[in-house]
């Protein structure tokens, strides 16, 4: 039953959750995004997000690489690595 209750409630949302932005070793980083629409639309969702936090300190987000999984109860999940980058 809870199961189903968080389910309806993430359908109903229809909003997109974040990871921290988390730094890697070689100064790029990596952000994964979920949410109930197409890969397409979560990869879109996570880019934006780059973008964000690349512009706090003027810089452009520049995209390394995409993958992409479904967690349990079917939302679409990207991960992205990228690299702040100057514009």
């Amino acid at each position: 039953m809870k199961l189903v209750l968080v389910a309806l409630v993430t359908v109903l949302c229809a909003c997109t959750s974040y990871s921290v932005v988390e730094p890697l070793a070689d100064g790029s980083y990596m952000l994964t995004a979920s949410d109930v629409h197409s890969r397409s639309d979560v990869s879109e969702n996570a880019s934006e997000r780059a973008e964000k936090f690349c512009a706090r300190n003027g810089k452009g987000a520049q995209l390394i690489d995409v993958t992409y999984g479904t967690r349990f109860a079917g939302p679409q999940q990207a991960t992205i690595t990228f690299r702040c980058t100057t514009r």
